[in-house]
């Protein structure tokens, strides 16, 4: 498809915006190429064996609650990353054979395994970043911050001018302040922005998403604009936004590079799996 090879079969099926093609594929070989997309050869084995079980049961919770009429998992971030034979490896493969028909259970039932690359110090209750309280994805003890090549992505800071935040938070004029309310580990739980025309929150993952954050930010400072002087001193007005925190993505189950600081420290899959979801069990797949 396009100069991309796959495994498996391929489908066209019309759609309304044209054409999608559906990519029937045996799932570990599916795996093969996700592990790969997701985190690399260049990690330990035992953090692409972890990586392997969440993104075997990751796509068999968005198989039977989330498949629509046409396919049962995009191949984009939104869901996992896939793209075929170009991101496999001897590796990928590898953790995906030994780790085979492993998955992880709540309850007796697969969970929803997401994950996401780093946290910054501390995984998210999942309460916290979206609606539902999920017993499974409490936050822990994240150990992503011990591997050197993950401090620049999951530490971080972002300027933002005024002009691009109010077309990020429209409908409520310019952008006067803000209140925010912190998490239990020191993210941004909610924001209220405050304009001349309006107040609006939101939700610290969709502050993330709104503004293209590498993380949910856990801190902001304000730039202001001084006033004139000859216009009878109006209000001072921020004019940029610097958004600082650690992580990459939701920080919500999983760290990938927390997973690779705990490799490096002679954990094995099990014991990083059972660290980021909370109380679950690993069991073999049976299929009838």
């Amino acid at each position: 498809m396009g100069d991309k090879w796959y495994r498996g079969r391929v489908l066209v099926v019309p759609t309304d915006g044209g054409l999608t093609a559906v990519n029937y594929v045996d799932l570990d070989q599916y795996l093969y190429s996700v592990v790969g997309g997701e985190m690399g050869s260049r990690f330990p084995m035992e953090a692409l064996r972890a990586q392997a079980i969440a993104a075997r049961t990751y796509a068999l919770y968005q198989r039977q609650t989330s498949a629509n009429d046409i396919f049962d998992v995009g191949d984009t971030t939104q869901w996992q990353y896939y793209d075929g034979l170009d991101l496999e490896t001897a590796e990928t493969r590898a953790a995906v054979d030994s780790t085979q028909d492993i998955v992880l259970t709540y309850d007796n039932q697969i969970i929803n395994a997401v994950f996401s690359a780093c946290s910054g110090g501390h995984t998210q209750n999942s309460e916290d970043v979206w609606t539902s309280a999920l017993p499974y994805l409490r936050g822990v003890k994240d150990y992503d911050l011990t591997v050197t090549q993950a401090l620049e992505s999951c530490q971080w800071t972002m300027n933002i001018s005024a002009q691009k935040l109010k077309q990020a938070v429209p409908n409520i004029g310019s952008i006067r302040g803000y209140t925010a309310e912190p998490s239990a580990n020191g993210k941004i739980a909610q924001i209220k922005f405050v304009g001349t025309t309006g107040d609006r929150t939101l939700t610290g993952n969709q502050l993330r998403e709104a503004l293209g954050l590498r993380g949910i930010p856990s801190q902001i400072a304000v730039t202001q604009t001084q006033p004139v002087a000859s216009t009878g001193n109006p209000p001072v007005m921020p004019s940029e936004f610097r958004f600082s925190g650690g992580g990459y993505g939701h920080g919500i189950g999983l760290s990938q590079w927390g997973a690779f600081g705990m490799a490096q420290l002679g954990q094995n899959y099990a014991q990083i799996l059972l660290h980021y979801y909370t109380g679950v069990k690993l069991a073999k797949l049976e299929v009838n």
